[in-house]
């Protein structure tokens, strides 16, 4: 895609619903809750798309491959406590999860978990 702003190529990100919704019907990586149910009557968390992985930019969410599940209080919080609002951010990026986290572990034990289910019909039990 050309950017009359930035002549370079910018990169396409990788984006998809199903593996969203998957990640929604996974507990929060913070602090294992789900929300509460839906008009559906399904309980789903929030993907939030993790940008201390890299990827996205300004206005530019991350690829979908490194979103992960958040109950909407700790999405609330992750977002709220970003950029100019949390002075360093280098230690807000480092303290936000629990030690025992670690979430670029989580991204692609999801990313795993949702290729086997895709390819092979299996669930993890």
């Amino acid at each position: 895609m050309y950017n009359h702003f930035n002549p370079q190529a910018k990169e396409e990100y990788w984006r998809s619903r199903p593996y969203l919704d998957f990640i929604s019907r996974r507990p929060c990586v913070r602090c294992g809750a789900m929300n509460p149910e839906n008009t559906d009557g399904e309980r789903r968390n929030d993907p939030h798309h993790e940008r201390a992985l890299g990827g996205g930019g300004t206005a530019i969410k991350p690829p979908d491959s490194h979103a992960v599940s958040l109950c909407h209080d700790c999405h609330l919080l992750r977002d709220r406590f970003r950029g100019p609002v949390f002075p360093h951010i280098e230690d807000w990026e480092e303290s936000f999860y629990p030690e025992h986290v670690d979430v670029k572990m989580e991204i692609v034990n999801s990313l795993t978990q949702f290729i086997v289910e895709k390819r092979y019909g299996m669930q993890k039990k």
